[in-house]
């Protein structure tokens, strides 16, 4: 296999990640997660504010020459940042980190959450105000072998409401992504105003 090492220089401190990439080069996973502790959450925070983002011209020609192809066959749908906890867990810190940091400084993350919220939020606008996609899919991969209940109905059912709110107002669907293990979840999904459950899993689909 084969590491790929990124390093974010911040004013607040320095982060690393690394992929590993298996030998048969198809697959790689988090070998290195950039959140370590609490120690990396001020550099953390300062990246995810010190952000820009720029819609690709070649992305919004090919969302535009599908839409010719779909006509009124379909929806399009394109996959957008989970809940901040689920970005969490999945790639900057991983489950356990995530878990640690709930009890060891749990302050200071509900501030990253609020700072991750901006950011997601700045993200889905610009996709907004340059496609004319229908369906946004929250990819969040949520489920109970990470996140317990009582975690997602916290960190989670009110940050999903804002966001479905808002692609709403746009005349817009948005979905919540899940990769299965979720049937304890059901209940708190029914709290949100999310449009449905993606989920590669039977039931639901």
């Amino acid at each position: 296999g084969q590491d790929t090492e990124t390093v974010w220089h911040t004013p607040k401190g320095d982060l690393r990640q690394i992929r590993r990439t298996a030998p048969d080069g198809r697959t790689s996973y988090l070998a290195e997660h950039v959140i370590k502790s609490a120690d990396d959450l001020p550099a953390f925070v300062y990246a995810m504010n010190d952000q820009q983002f720029k819609i690709a011209e070649d992305t919004v020609t090919e969302i535009r020459n599908r839409r010719e192809l779909i006509g009124d066959q379909g929806l399009q749908c394109r996959g957008m940042p989970g809940t901040p906890l689920g970005m969490l867990i999945r790639v900057y810190a991983g489950p356990e980190t995530t878990a640690y940091l709930t009890v060891d400084a749990p302050d200071a993350l509900k501030d990253l959450f609020s700072v991750m919220e901006d950011n997601h939020m700045h993200q889905l606008s610009q996709v907004i105000e340059h496609t004319d996609i229908e369906v946004f899919l929250g990819m969040d991969d949520t489920s109970t072998t990470t996140q317990s209940p009582a975690m997602f109905e916290e960190y989670c059912v009110d940050y999903t409401n804002r966001i479905a709110d808002y692609v709403h107002a746009q005349g817009r669907y948005y979905w919540h992504h899940s990769c299965g293990l979720i049937r304890n979840l059901l209940p708190l999904y029914r709290k949100t105003r999310i449009n449905g459950v993606h989920a590669y899993t039977v039931p639901p689909t």
